[in-house]
């Protein structure tokens, strides 16, 4: 490099070396930022083993919460639904597996989860839990009605079962124990 001084040498030597760094910073950056898409896949993963895992137990209660509506209570026992929308109770049964048929309509798989995190660890009735926050599909035929939003999952950590599911106005919680029919 003609008529170049030493200290220019050594300026584009340095900035050489600051294009490899930044050029490095970038390259690692973006390995992270790809090595964390396994682990939202795995979060996903695990929101959905947890909805499966409802799906498959003999029976649970949950009651829904919403503003200005009165609780709606519901028993699932087996393929015998009991719903209680606040007056009576309505008995539906399922075909065989139709809890399951019914969780995939919702929740086909874990890739129709988005925003899928791990948000920290909680207690219910004495029980730990795992909290999640997700984002779940827009239900097949209402997906005019509502944009689905960021509801978050409370699921025990020795069973792997929902026991809680909020989102803006929602409130839902499960219970597995004392399941009874309310009605014949």
């Amino acid at each position: 490099m003609a008529g170049t001084r030493p200290h220019q040498l050594h300026q584009a030597a340095d900035t050489g070396r600051a294009q490899i760094r930044y050029g490095t910073g970038i390259v690692v950056c973006l390995a992270l930022c790809l090595a964390a898409s396994p682990v939202r896949a795995d979060t996903c993963a695990a929101i959905l083993k947890a909805f499966e895992a409802l799906a498959a137990v003999p029976g649970y209660s949950q009651m829904v919460r919403m503003p200005d509506m009165p609780p709606i209570q519901s028993i699932a026992i087996g393929d015998v639904l009991y719903v209680n929308p606040g007056d009576k109770w309505q008995k539906v049964t399922l075909k065989p597996g139709g809890r399951l048929g019914i969780l995939k309509a919702v929740v086909p798989d874990a890739a129709s989860l988005k925003d899928c995190a791990k948000a920290g660890a909680d207690m219910i009735d004495g029980r730990s839990m795992t909290t999640y926050t997700y984002v779940p599909p827009a239900l097949k035929g209402a997906e005019s009605l509502a944009k689905p939003g960021v509801q978050t999952l409370w699921v025990g950590d020795s069973d792997g079962l929902p026991y809680k599911m909020t989102d803006t106005d929602i409130e839902m919680t499960i219970s597995y124990s004392n399941i009874t029919p309310p009605v014949q």
